[in-house]
């Protein structure tokens, strides 16, 4: 019997061990997986700005030399300079306007009827410095096939993979994040950054840099329609909204956003308030370049 008692308090410890194993597995992978995936990416468009920007790395230093100095009385007096520079700076910044200069105007059309992400990349790479065309990007872009009924089912590309459809035809459909930031890498490797999922106000921290920044909305801010519902080719539902369309953000306002407008290559302004708005319901798409 002492033998069976033995037993059953070894069990008993093994299961209690191997429960607070299964905790604290929990409580790591609650750390690492979607409950902090904002902050995870928050946190990595900051650290980038920190590491590739030249004028953050400047603010760092000016920083850190003003904590060395602190202790003497010519600092004080610069501090409180400086404390007056920053309340009127903010009093500024409650109508600052931003825009980056000598982004390229350049139309989808008519080579590219559907080809507002090819030509949204194609601006954005040409204010980078890159030598090349809407037509080279819109080639280059993955394609695959438009939904159509397969088996009583209807079944197409996956937009987060390939452009769905063809960007030089009308029947095109569009593009998601995913391929134009891994097309925008391949020309500046490296420099390229998929900001998707963050906040605006980091969108608006990039732009104050002096990033544009491709996002992804609706044509005219026209409420999204879900007018379509496939599977892809591995059993994943796609859900497709329209008029899906994308933008270059080039500033903004107190009131207003500034894009370029693939559709006819214009600078334009929009409400910031139902842009955002918009954005996120397209799925808080952003992709950039940073350190030109």
């Amino acid at each position: 019997m002492k033998k069976y008692d033995g037993l059953l308090i070894l069990s008993v410890i093994c299961y209690v061990i191997l429960a607070i194993a299964l905790g604290m597995l929990f409580l790591y992978l609650r750390d690492v997986t979607p409950y902090n995936l904002e902050n995870a990416i928050n946190e990595k468009v900051h650290k980038t700005l920190e590491d590739t920007l030249p004028s953050n790395k400047e603010k760092q230093n000016a920083n850190k030399n003003n904590k060395d100095n602190k202790s003497s009385d010519s600092n004080k007096k610069n501090n409180k300079k400086n404390n007056k520079e920053t309340k009127d700076k903010n009093k500024k910044n409650e109508n600052k306007i931003v825009e980056i200069d000598n982004v390229p105007l350049i139309s989808q059309n008519p080579e590219l009827p559907t080809g507002c992400e090819a030509t949204a990349a194609t601006i954005l790479l040409r204010w980078a410095g890159v030598d090349i065309s809407k037509a080279e990007v819109a080639t280059k872009l993955p394609k695959g096939d438009i939904p159509k009924y397969k088996n009583g089912k209807m079944c197409g590309a996956n937009p987060y993979k390939v452009y769905v459809g063809d960007p030089f035809s009308k029947e095109g459909y569009g593009v998601f994040h995913e391929p134009i930031a891994a097309l925008v890498d391949d020309f500046v490797p490296g420099r390229s950054m998929d900001l998707t999922g963050t906040t605006f106000e980091n969108i608006f921290t990039v732009v104050d840099y002096g990033s544009p920044v491709i996002l992804w909305a609706t044509s005219g801010l026209q409420k999204p329609k879900l007018t379509a519902v496939w599977y892809d080719e591995h059993g994943e539902k796609v859900y497709w909204r329209t008029p899906e369309h994308a933008y270059v953000m080039i500033g903004y306002d107190s009131n207003n956003i500034f894009v370029v407008d693939p559709v006819d290559g214009k600078k334009k302004k929009y409400d910031k308030n139902k842009f955002i708005a918009i954005w996120k319901e397209m799925g808080n798409q952003a992709v950039t370049i940073f350190d030109k």
